[in-house]
């Protein structure tokens, strides 16, 4: 392969505008390479609103180097760049799909930098986005060299170069996740919860070699697979280019479409001053578009729930896996399921194939001893989970949380749901409570359905954790985070000031036309939903 165009996102004062105005620099010239570039900076937040070609125009308009912002409106895809190189921990911050896909709207073809956030560089693989951290190859490529694509995908990641062969994750799945069957994996060890669960849906896929252990890469079959309206347009404009019309969706009936994010849009001071109501009508028009051509959305528009919350009252049962399109989507993991999210062409993917990437985790026990005081709610004792020093030193991070204990065992299902659905916050993969007769009670007095955990439904003595935490409850008080992170718990009682209530803000209504409806309509039920 050879690339033409190569920017390097140098610190040296004028770096940036002088290879903008065509001029080659080498490494030494463009001075220290700008480090921690998040995907906040590549993509701010107003341009999630874009889901297609569009979002070329944004690529990099909040990246800051020296203090300014070099990349204004279509600059880079005016750049005709191929490649980039920066510093360490590239894309950092949130897991947004939109920034590789903005550069790589742009032209870019290859992202060289010292290191990559994990999340960043997973969905470059989906997309067919390269990445390496050989920063030797800059020079290599400045001096016109080819560069192959066994270098590129050359590393300890089996899946990920294959992926990358084929041009990304559609292409994959289309070409071995179709026929994909049961691994039938050994059972014949001690195990968590979270590990039978996915040995129980584990994927045998052709050249892959996955027995699902913990680090390990592979494909699990999905029982239900939901997403809401920041990812239904793009995911519906990438299957359309790929597949045509209609699409032929693996088992259509475990697909469910909410929309929740957007739905109050109208009232929020950022939307409505900055002007970005229009956009919002753009992106919640595909996702109704998609859902009324393949049958999703019944009525006229709205949001019947918040996702995640629905998904875990009204359509999951134990022993089960799901994924959706939102961090919070371990809050599944309340009632016995296996939950987690994924990014858009994840999902994209499952869609057609059924099949869904995971990076199997080790796995956290989690064990609340004691007795819970008066008026301490399972959000207090998240917090102050959150302010161990094992979890602020990260130890919570990719991790399957698995929470137990006598106070799990008198918690409710919704207080078990708050466990759960932190493990976002927590930095895990995902967070589950074994079933139980409050499991059962739950599922029989919210949705009419009887049904008993079966014997598996357990984590094994002897099954191996990466690591135990044990909290005593009855030493926790009620509790609040500072602002600007849920890690920053601190004991009520220890407050050294008063804390004020917010003040409300008055938002001007916008324009009949630029809101979003906000009346219920019924999504298809699950298989296992009873009516």
């Amino acid at each position: 392969m050879k690339f033409e165009g190569m920017l390097m996102l140098g610190t040296a004062p004028g770096a940036i505008a002088r290879q903008l105005s065509g001029e080659a620099l080498s490494l030494d010239e463009a001075g220290p390479l700008r480090s921690d570039i998040s995907t906040d900076e590549i993509t701010p937040i107003p341009t999630l609103l874009n889901f297609d070609a569009t979002l070329a125009r944004y690529a990099h308009t909040g990246t800051v180097i020296n203090g300014e912002r070099p990349f204004g409106e279509d600059v880079l895809a005016r750049a005709g760049v191929s490649v980039l190189v920066a510093g360490r921990r590239y894309g950092k911050g949130s897991s947004r799909e939109h920034s590789p896909l903005a550069e790589k709207s742009v032209g870019i073809r290859l992202v060289i930098a010292e290191s990559f956030e994990r999340i960043y560089r997973q969905n470059c693989d989906n997309l067919g986005l390269f990445t390496s951290t050989d920063m030797g190859l800059a020079d290599r490529i400045a001096a016109g060299e080819e560069v192959t694509v066994d270098e590129l995908v050359a590393g300890p990641e089996p899946l990920a170069g294959a992926i990358l062969r084929e041009g990304g994750l559609l292409a994959y799945g289309q070409k071995y996740l179709t026929a994909a069957s049961p691994a039938l994996l050994p059972q014949d060890r001690p195990m968590t919860l979270a590990q039978k669960i996915v040995t129980r849906q584990a994927l045998a896929v052709e050249g892959l070699d996955w027995a699902a252990e913990p680090g390990t890469r592979g494909f699990v079959r999905a029982d239900f697979r939901f997403i809401h309206e920041y990812d239904t347009g793009m995911a519906a404009l990438m299957l359309h280019e790929r597949f045509g019309r209609p699409l032929a969706r693996c088992d259509p009936q475990s697909i469910i479409l909410f929309e929740d994010h957007n739905s109050y849009a109208h009232r929020s001071p950022t939307h409505v001053n900055q002007g970005l109501l229009p956009q919002v009508r753009t992106l919640s028009q595909a996702h109704r578009d998609f859902g009324r051509e393949y049958g999703y959305l019944i009525g006229e528009e709205g949001s019947e729930g918040i996702s995640h919350a629905m998904m875990a009252e009204n359509y999951t049962l134990p022993g089960r896996i799901v994924v959706g399109t939102d961090s919070h989507t371990p809050r599944s993991g309340a009632v016995g399921y296996f939950a987690y999210g994924v990014g858009t062409t994840d999902m994209a993917n499952a869609f057609m194939t059924g099949a869904i990437r995971l990076t199997m985790a080790e796995g956290l026990l989690v064990r609340l001893e004691g007795a819970k005081r008066p008026g301490v709610t399972a959000k207090d004792i998240v917090l102050a989970l959150l302010a161990t020093e094992a979890i602020r030193q990260g130890a919570g991070v990719g991790k399957s949380f698995e929470f137990a204990g006598p106070v799990v065992d008198a918690m409710s299902i919704d207080e078990r749901a708050t466990l759960t659905n932190m493990v976002a916050e927590l930095g895990g993969l995902t967070g589950i409570c074994a079933p139980d007769a409050e499991t059962v009670r739950f599922l029989r007095e919210r949705r009419d359905i009887e049904i008993e955990p079966e014997p598996w439904m357990v984590s094994d003595p002897g099954a191996a954790y990466a690591e135990v935490i044990t909290l005593d409850c009855a030493e926790i008080g009620p509790m609040l985070a500072r602002p600007g992170d849920s890690g920053n718990g601190v004991a009520i009682k220890d407050l050294d000031e008063v804390v004020h209530p917010g003040i409300a803000m008055a938002v001007p209504a916008p324009p009949e036309s630029a809101r979003i409806s906000t009346t219920t309509s019924k999504l298809p039920a699950g298989p296992w939903t009873a009516d």
